[in-house]
């Protein structure tokens, strides 16, 4: 038995559902890779601000997910090319609301079926009632983990701040969700 109570057949299977997650993870990212990441991440951005209309930089972190280095980089590029406007949020001047342009909006439209056939190749192997299953459970541990972990602001032994909980870092190790157990 654990300190969450659960069974120790419970716990090794939540270690191998950490380890299938983190497997699946691994290879989406590098199926995406793949396909010109650099290219890909801008046209992921454009999505976003496509569907989600202008949006607080921040928010756009952690919806991608990345470091913010990384994030500035992408919107310099949008923006020298004319795909997305900032501007400073009002209501906190030290972020950035990130809006798309209608030549950034224009731009994602040939990308949207070579996503959707990527999206498509990805789950083939489920069924709809599966993928249906899939999507509600991982809606339902995406938003406890938010929850749980949203601010965390911890230092690991690696001297590394976690304000995300999966992640990896420039030195190329990574953490996950469990090394932000209390």
């Amino acid at each position: 038995m654990n300190e969450n109570n659960a069974t120790p057949d419970t716990t090794v299977h939540n270690e191998t559902l950490t380890v299938l997650f983190h497997h699946a993870v691994k290879i989406m990212v590098r199926i995406y890779h793949h396909q010109g990441h650099a290219e890909h991440a801008q046209t992921h951005i454009l999505a976003i601000l496509k569907a989600h209309g202008s949006i607080n930089q921040r928010e756009l972190l952690e919806m991608l997910n990345v470091r913010s280095t990384s994030l500035s980089e992408l919107l310099d590029k949008l923006e020298h090319r004319g795909f997305i406007t900032r501007a400073r949020d009002e209501r906190d001047k030290r972020n950035f609301i990130i809006t798309a342009t209608e030549q950034g909006k224009a731009t994602t439209e040939g990308h949207e079926d070579a996503r959707q056939k990527n999206a498509d190749a990805l789950f083939a192997s489920l069924s709809d009632e599966d993928r249906q299953k899939l999507g509600e459970l991982l809606g339902k541990l995406v938003n406890a983990w938010r929850k749980k972990f949203s601010g965390h602001d911890s230092k690991h032994e690696c001297g590394h701040n976690h304000h995300r909980p999966w992640h990896e870092h420039e030195c190329g190790h990574e953490h996950h969700i469990s090394a932000f157990r209390p």
